[in-house]
């Protein structure tokens, strides 16, 4: 029997990708004055957005940036998301199991908070484990 069920977020529980290539190229854009393709930006994928970031817009300009693009996910969040709601509806059985429910992001806890606020997921999870609040974030 099954103790623990380890969830990513992205692309498992919500389709996130033009979320995370909006945002990504919108700070390109603004910030670094360049134009990112979606292959682009998930090349960079790995680390925390602030990471990212810095790698698209350097030191300088990256704690401005962050904000607008938190601001950004936020506000596009409902369109730009697919809610895997099939997958999501599958926890609630699980916890009635006595099955522990836990989310690995590489996501920043900002980001993630904002997600599973907006989805109203977030009591379905005993731990939520973010890539900006662990030494060596997923490759």
């Amino acid at each position: 029997m099954f103790k623990l069920f380890i969830w990513d977020l992205d692309n498992t529980l919500i389709g996130s990708s033009r979320l995370l290539w909006s945002a990504f190229g919108m700070v390109a854009e603004k910030y670094a004055g360049k134009r990112m393709t979606p292959e682009q930006i998930v090349s960079l994928y790995g680390p925390p957005e602030g990471a990212v970031i810095e790698t698209i817009v350097g030191k300088n300009q990256k704690e401005e940036a962050l904000e607008d693009f938190y601001r950004f996910y936020q506000n596009h969040h409902q369109e730009l998301v697919d809610v895997f709601w099939e997958v999501l509806a599958i926890i609630p059985f699980l916890r009635s199991q006595g099955i522990f429910q836990a989310i690995f992001t590489s996501k920043g806890r900002r980001s993630a908070d904002i997600t599973l606020q907006m989805l109203q997921v977030t009591s379905l999870f005993d731990t939520v484990v973010c890539g900006d609040e662990i030494p060596r974030p997923k490759p």
